[in-house]
């Protein structure tokens, strides 16, 4: 079983990410995130914190796989600076697979990315007036 550490890429969120930059935390983060914060280990202010929904799984024919439409939603209503913290549990790699696809189709570009064992983490600049 692979360790899940978050630990390192909150570091690097806080060494590289400006003071308006948004935080989108998916579900599989969002215990040790919260966790981390409350014993104080980090410093991000909470009203940068976008916390993503728990997704229902939907059976492709071959494998359970997320329901990619609350995630799109989510996502379409996010914009500026945002770092996307993902760990490497259970269907998070398609979620993290799926955002990559979603902002390429849209035009968007990875600025910055970490890995480290157990996360990921992506920084995109999104604006949504270049959606159309």
């Amino acid at each position: 079983m692979e360790i899940i550490e978050i630990k390192k890429s909150i570091t690097f969120i806080e060494e590289h990410m400006d003071k308006t930059d948004k935080v989108y935390v998916s579900h599989s983060s969002r215990y040790p995130f919260t966790y981390y914060n409350e014993i104080g280990f980090m410093k991000i202010n909470t009203h940068n914190i976008i916390y993503g929904k728990h997704n229902n799984l939907a059976w492709n024919g071959h494998e359970w796989i997320s329901d990619t439409t609350m995630l799109s939603n989510d996502l379409s209503l996010i914009s500026g600076r945002v770092w996307f913290l993902f760990t490497k549990n259970a269907d998070e790699y398609f979620r993290m697979q799926f955002l990559k696809s979603y902002f390429e189709l849209k035009g968007y570009n990875i600025i910055q990315e970490f890995h480290a064992t157990g996360s990921d983490v992506y920084l995109y600049d999104i604006n949504n007036q270049q959606d159309g």
